[in-house]
């Protein structure tokens, strides 16, 4: 029995994981000015650990997710070294968080909105 529990669980462990897709839309953001309402959409394409950001003005980065047992972290460090962090709730709430060095100052912003998978 112990031989059959091994061999499912490994057959489970190496099955590729089914790519999956998020729509966010986010229609609050703060920063150093404060908080406003503002439109901003971001899509989230991922399949296992690797994934690509693709944001309402055509920009595209590689992610990595992070599936955690309520929600979801995708995380993108950019070649410069400013980072990139969007969580998603299993309800579907959001944050989509930008931490990025402009004049050698922190300029931090964070969008609040919520994601929904493609096609809901």
């Amino acid at each position: 029995m112990t031989l059959i529990r091994s061999a499912l669980a490994l057959l489970l462990l190496s099955a590729p994981a089914a790519a999956e897709s998020l729509r966010c839309d986010f229609d609050r953001v703060c920063d150093a000015e404060g908080c406003r309402s503002t439109t901003f959409e971001l899509r989230l394409d991922w399949e296992g650990e690797d994934g690509r950001f693709t944001d309402g003005a055509g920009r595209s980065g590689d992610v990595t997710v992070a599936e955690m047992e309520a929600f979801w972290h995708f995380i993108e460090i950019m070649d410069r070294g400013d980072l990139v962090l969007t969580s998603v709730a299993e309800g579907g709430a959001a944050v989509h968080s930008k931490h990025a060095l402009l004049g050698g100052k922190l300029a931090p912003t964070q969008y609040h909105g919520a994601c929904r998978r493609s096609g809901e």
